[in-house]
């Protein structure tokens, strides 16, 4: 038998994985800075709303072709991968479902396109090839044997591939179908590039019908929350579409894709961790996944306070010159948003570090049914008297109610008042470092990316000088 090893630290693998995807979200991060503010001037605020209004549509197809599979299959990948022959019927028999459901689901959409489907039928049509992608995605095998190195080489050069192709041949506002074409062709060519290397992880194996029905409930059962999620998370672009205009769609997808940009560092952390602690569940290490959840919620919020308060500080001064004038609109948008970085890192370190572990599905699959039923009425309720701020604050009364009752049912998995009180410290940090980034701003008086640059580097060094005063003293 192989000696295991000590999980009561974070170990070298686990920071080498933590460091891939830190590095990858990284990119992710820098990727948008680039493209957003080319696309901005490029295909103005319709391009852009046409673009997110049909990926909406087909993002919401798409869920019908992985289910519930990617986390499911995340979980028992990481629970048989110390076993081979079981490894690979438990992948081979979980793809079986995600095939059959996919070939489903691509007959749904065309049938959809050409029947149901009578404005921006070009998009949809481009958008398929990202449904396509979808029922090529194994990226899960990957995650469950912690292999990141695989995913994220391949990710980098699929992103720097976008943005060589956007920046050559996306010229003009009549070109929002060849970005389409881009992004699509690229989500597909990066999960062909993936299938090479799965099959040194798996081999091929025999596999019976109840191999297959064992793993339909499960991961029809985490479909739910999934399509939950995406609900109330993709719903807002639909509705305002329909309720307002595509223009609105644009403001409203750019305010929330700056604002969700940083948070990819946050899930980063907790994308690596779910199946090394789907391990220690499964060899009922309950004390170490204690520890594992509060050193991580503790590290997740210390990134997550400075981003919200952050944004905030230096979107007066970053949107006219980045999204141009036409996107003055972001601003409030985003001031308003960015509570909800506080409350997606606090559940997600809930979520992937014990709910999803400890297999407390009914947990999810609630949460996302209540989710999605207040956001959608909350939209019909705000979107007609309040426009699209009325998208923004059904976002975050949603999040805040699914961040309560995840915490309630997660709470044997942390000391709440510990970890509040050892959060103070950075939330103070952060309030002053918003006062700092504001008062630069207002003294400056110039909207520009040198202010934008002294704002950020200023609130940087004084947060990033607190927390190093404060890591001192606590030595």
């Amino acid at each position: 038998m192989q000696k295991r090893k000590s999980s009561g630290v974070i170990d070298k693998k686990l920071k080498t994985n933590m460091m891939y995807n830190m590095a990858y979200q990284v990119l992710t991060i820098l990727l948008p800075i680039v493209l957003s503010p080319y696309l901005a001037r490029v295909l103005g605020a319709d391009g852009i709303g046409e673009y997110n209004y049909t990926f909406t549509i087909a993002s919401y197809f798409s869920l019908f072709c992985i289910l519930g599979i990617r986390t499911y299959g995340n979980r028992e990948c990481a629970i048989k991968r110390e076993n081979r022959n079981a490894l690979s019927t438990t992948f081979w028999s979980i793809y079986i479902v995600q095939l059959v459901s996919s070939v489903i689901t691509v007959v749904v959409y065309i049938i959809y396109i050409y029947a149901i489907a009578h404005e921006y039928q070009k998009l949809l049509i481009i958008q398929g090839i990202y449904i396509l992608s979808v029922v090529l995605d194994i990226t899960w095998l990957f995650y469950g044997l912690e292999q990141f190195k695989k995913i994220v080489i391949r990710n980098i050069i699929v992103k720097l591939g976008i943005l060589l192709t956007v920046l050559t041949f996306v010229k003009t506002s009549d070109d929002v179908w060849i970005y389409c074409l881009c992004m699509a062709l690229s989500a597909l060519f990066s999960q062909i590039a993936i299938w090479p290397f799965a099959l040194k992880y798996v081999d091929k194996v025999t596999i019976h019908k109840q191999d297959i029905r064992l793993h339909l409930c499960p991961v029809l059962s985490l479909f739910i929350p999934v399509i939950g999620v995406s609900i109330y998370s993709g719903i807002d672009k639909l509705m305002i579409g329909q309720m307002i205009d595509m223009q609105s769609v644009g403001f409203y997808s750019n305010a929330e894709g700056l604002v969700k940009l940083p948070y990819g560092i946050v899930t980063a952390i907790t994308a690596v961790m779910l199946p090394r602690l789907s391990l220690l569940i499964s060899r009922k290490e309950f004390k170490k996944n204690r520890e594992y959840v509060h050193s991580t919620m503790k590290l997740n919020m210390a990134i997550a306070l400075p981003i919200c308060f952050g944004l905030a500080a230096i979107a007066p001064e970053l949107v006219p010159w980045y999204y141009t004038e036409e996107f003055i609109k972001c601003i409030s948008l985003i001031q308003m948003l960015v509570v909800i970085i506080l409350f997606l890192a606090w559940t997600e370190v809930l979520q992937s570090h014990y709910l999803i572990p400890m297999r407390m599905d009914k947990v999810l699959m609630k949460a996302a049914i209540i989710a999605a039923v207040f956001n959608v009425a909350a939209n019909f309720v705000m979107i007609p008297r309040l426009g699209v701020e009325g998208a923004v604050w059904g976002t975050i009364l949603t999040e805040g109610i699914v961040m309560i009752y995840k915490t309630f049912h997660a709470r044997k998995s942390i000391c709440l008042f510990q970890a509040f009180k050892e959060l103070v410290p950075y939330f103070i940090l952060s309030v002053f470092m918003f006062l700092l980034v504001r008062l630069i701003g207002f003294n400056m008086g110039v909207t520009g990316m040198l202010t934008t640059f002294i704002q950020v580097a200023a609130g940087a060094v004084m947060y990033g000088a607190g927390v190093l005063i404060l890591h001192l003293i606590g030595r």
